[in-house]
């Protein structure tokens, strides 16, 4: 969960991710169970956390469908090409 997708080593900036929401989770957990938690932090904490996934994920796929916008370009260019150009 903490490594790299292409090699599989440690990732620095995964790491910090983590730590980072451990942190933050914690002072929430502090807040709440001392009953000095707002909303607005809350809110924060949440949008924080969740967002952070939800750009992840449409970041991911804008590149999926721009890698798939690539590749049915090419194929229609090839298509498109007068028969004795294809050899």
């Amino acid at each position: 969960m903490l490594k790299s997708v292409g090699h599989g080593r440690h990732s620095l900036s995964k790491w910090t991710q983590a730590i980072a929401f451990l942190t933050c989770t914690g002072v929430i957990c502090w807040y709440s169970y001392h009953l000095r938690l707002s909303e607005w932090m809350f809110g924060l904490y949440f949008g924080v956390a969740v967002g952070a996934n939800v750009l992840n994920k449409k970041i991911a796929m804008d590149k999926a469908l721009e890698d798939k916008r690539v590749d049915v370009a090419s194929v229609v260019a090839d298509a498109c090409q007068p028969a004795g150009e294809n050899q």
